[in-house]
């Protein structure tokens, strides 16, 4: 009977999408290659993991609506994944498996900080404008999905990573999918024939916006290449250091990711780098070698791609700091401090959009350019408390897993030792570079880097990698809320 239905299951979709191929071939296509995802997620779960790792970095630049309509593919691809792993989970329940996945879950401070930021991104912020009379927009209710889409994410690789191999393995997708946006964002910013032309294209932009010596690769977003180039730096250098694989491939690894993300053409990029030099250096206790290797590695790299830092220095003003500087001043002090400081505003925060309409007719918004202007836009005091919370926890995690258990070379540590500690050294510094460039702007939701951050942090939280420390629990999970173990 079971077999039967499988069979005519299987009939009904494949001419359900050979009919829709007859009138729409590209979206019959589509549908052909999110069912084969599907199917691929239900048959093994934490190749979720892997494929929104694969494929998140190389589609995220697409416009919306290229594939699904409102839609951008990345959002599309995290759907499909999510329904994949949900219909596994069905299966189980029906089989009586499901209490075991369950059981295996462990509810961490990491849950519990992303979750209160969701809520005090959208749920309190909405409210409270509601209440004051004012009727939440469409900008709204998209804007406050954003930390709940990243809870998603962080909770998808929590349910489906279970052990260090399959960790591993997410590392390595990671940065190898890396390598590959961190050379084309070089070739970009350097102008390479074909590149601009083929990313303008897949991009819909024009080929103005691909051609000003700012690498923005298949992210879209130069900001977002900075960053995710300074976190893949991140783990590099502490593998190089940690002796994780070979470390001639770790070493390259690092020069690429550098490069990379100075080719992003963005003042960001060398702020990034610099919080890298000075985290890792700190850290592993060799913060005056590490800054005198970094010194000259930023002014060679500045040599490497010259073109890239002739167009910042024209982009500067008199002073001779960037003009996107100023501009980001004035659009802070007459867009939003007035309103967010207005009639205790910022208590609750003001709204979860974080744009406004532009009064001046060359643009059509203007947005936050702020992360911390943005925490109190959105939620206002506990929006900023919550991601104090996120940020203790982070550390709290990636940090206690980097801790070192007794003393003694490198050398003489397991395998699984200096993969750990490894992975728990890259994540601290990928998260000090966000933290520090939430200065700037709202790195903690920019695409590209979010969609690394919370991975990584969901895999520093993995209990497997935490296997003969007892420190899991103190460091990572803190007081239960909720005894799974005592599930039937």
């Amino acid at each position: 009977m079971e077999l039967a239905a499988l069979v005519a299951g299987s009939a009904l979709v494949v001419v359900a999408v050979m009919a829709i191929s007859a009138v729409e071939p590209a979206v019959g296509l589509g549908a052909l290659a999110g069912l084969s995802v599907l199917a691929l997620v239900v048959a093994r779960p934490v190749r979720a993991a892997y494929l929104y790792l694969a494929l998140t970095p190389l589609v995220a630049g697409l416009p919306r609506g290229a594939f699904v309509p409102q839609l951008r593919p990345s959002e599309a691809v995290l759907a499909v994944l999510v329904t994949g792993v949900a219909l596994r989970f069905l299966i189980d329940a029906l089989g009586g498996r499901l209490a075991d996945t369950i059981r295996a879950y462990r509810i961490t401070n990491l849950d519990r900080a992303i979750l209160a930021m969701a809520v005090f991104s959208s749920v309190v912020p909405l409210a409270w404008r509601a209440a004051r009379g004012f009727r939440p927009l469409l900008d709204d209710i998209l804007f406050a999905t954003a930390l709940w889409k990243y809870l998603l994410v962080f909770v998808l690789f929590r349910l489906v990573v279970e052990d260090e191999r399959q960790v591993r393995n997410c590392v390595a997708v990671m940065l190898s999918v890396g390598a590959v946006v961190g050379a084309i964002a070089i070739a970009q910013a350097v102008n390479t024939p074909v590149v601009p032309e083929l990313l303008a294209s897949l991009q819909d932009e024009p080929i103005e916006a691909v051609t000003n010596n700012r690498g923005s690769s298949t992210l879209g977003t130069s900001h977002g290449v900075a960053d995710v180039m300074a976190f893949n730096l991140a783990l590099c250098l502490a593998f190089w250091r940690m002796r994780v694989g070979p470390r001639w491939l770790t070493g390259v690894g690092a020069v690429l990711f550098g490069l990379a993300c100075f080719a992003s053409g963005q003042f960001s990029a060398a702020v990034a780098l610099t919080v890298v030099a000075v985290s890792f250096g700190w850290l592993v206790g060799r913060l005056w070698r590490a800054m005198a290797v970094a010194v000259p590695a930023i002014v060679a790299a500045g040599l490497v791609l010259w073109p890239v830092v002739q167009a910042r220095l024209a982009a500067t003003d008199e002073s001779g700091l960037p003009s996107s500087w100023e501009a980001r001043r004035f659009n802070l002090t007459n867009y939003f401090w007035s309103e967010l400081f207005r009639d205790g505003n910022w208590i609750l925060g003001v709204r979860p959009a974080g744009r406004l309409p532009s009064y001046e007719p060359w643009r059509e918004w203007v947005y936050i350019e702020s992360g911390h202007t943005w925490l109190l836009w959105t939620g206002g005091i506990p929006m900023v408390l919550a991601f104090v919370w996120f940020t203790w926890g982070s550390y709290r995690a990636s940090l206690g897993l980097a801790e070192r258990d007794g003393t003694g070379p490198v050398d003489d540590r397991s395998r699984r030792d200096r993969f750990r500690i490894g992975l728990g050294v890259g994540t601290a510094v990928a998260f000090s570079v966000m933290f520090v460039l939430m200065t700037l702007d709202v790195h903690l939701t920019l695409r590209g880097a979010a969609d690394m951050l919370f991975p990584l942090l969901a895999l520093v939280s993995v209990p497997a990698v935490w296997a003969g420390r007892d420190r899991y629990q103190r460091a990572v999970v803190g007081r239960p809320v909720i005894a799974w173990d005592r599930l039937p």
